[in-house]
C-alpha cells in the first residue's frame, strides 16, 4: 500500500470511529432523555399528590370554618327571633295592661278620658285606633242596662286575653239579648 492510500484509509477509519462515537452520544443523549422523561414523570406525579394534598387541606379548612361559623350564625338568628319573640310579648303586655287601666276608672267617662290619655302619651305603643270605636254613653247606666255585665266581661276578657272567644260565646248564649254588642268586642 502507497503512502496515499494509508492516509485516505486512515481519514476513513478516523471519520467511522469519529461516526461511532457520534452515535455512542446520541444514544446517549437518548438514554438520558428517557431518564429525564422518567424523572419528569415522577415529579409530575409529586405535584399531582401535592395538588390532592391541598385540596384536601382546603376541603378540611372549610368544613372546620363550616363548623364554627353555623352554630354561631344559628346562635344569631335564634337571638334575633328571641328579641323579636320579646318585643311582640312586651307590645301585648302594654296593650293589655293600657286596657286594664281604662277598665279600672269610676265610670265610662273617665275610662273613655284615660283611654284618651293613654292613646296621646303613647301614641307609637298603642293603635291608632284604640279608643276611637269606645262611646261612653254605650256603657252608663241610663244609656245601657247591661252596663254592669259589659263591665264585667271587659274584666273577663282583660283577665284572661287568650279565652276572649270562649267568654264572648258563652255570654251570647247565656244572655241572647247581648249578642250586638258582644259582637263588637270580637
Amino acid at each position: 500500500m502507497a503512502e496515499n492510500e494509508i492516509i485516505p484509509a486512515l481519514e476513513r477509519e478516523k471519520l467511522e470511529l469519529e461516526r461511532q462515537k457520534i452515535r455512542v452520544e446520541e444514544e446517549k443523549l437518548r438514554q438520558g432523555d428517557k431518564i429525564e422523561q422518567e424523572k419528569l414523570k415522577v415529579e409530575q406525579g409529586k405535584l399531582k399528590v401535592e395538588q390532592e394534598k391541598q385540596k384536601e387541606e382546603h376541603r378540611k379548612t372549610n368544613l372546620t370554618v363550616a363548623s364554627i361559623v353555623a352554630p354561631l350564625l344559628l346562635l344569631f338568628v335564634s337571638f334575633g327571633f328571641s328579641k323579636i319573640s320579646d318585643r311582640a310579648k312586651e307590645n301585648a303586655d302594654f296593650e293589655v295592661k293600657a286596657a286594664e287601666i281604662v277598665l279600672n276608672a269610676q265610670n265610662p267617662d273617665a275610662a273613655w278620658a284615660k283611654a284618651k290619655a293613654l292613646k296621646k302619651l303613647f301614641p307609637d305603643r298603642l293603635s291608632k285606633k284604640f279608643a276611637d270605636t269606645f262611646n261612653p254613653k254605650d256603657y252608663t247606666a241610663e244609656g245601657n242596662p247591661d252596663y254592669e255585665l259589659q263591665m264585667e266581661v271587659f274584666r273577663m276578657i282583660t283577665a284572661n286575653p287568650k279565652q276572649k272567644q270562649e267568654i264572648l260565646d258563652t255570654l251570647m248564649r247565656l244572655f241572647p239579648g247581648t249578642k250586638e254588642w258582644a259582637e263588637k268586642l270580637k
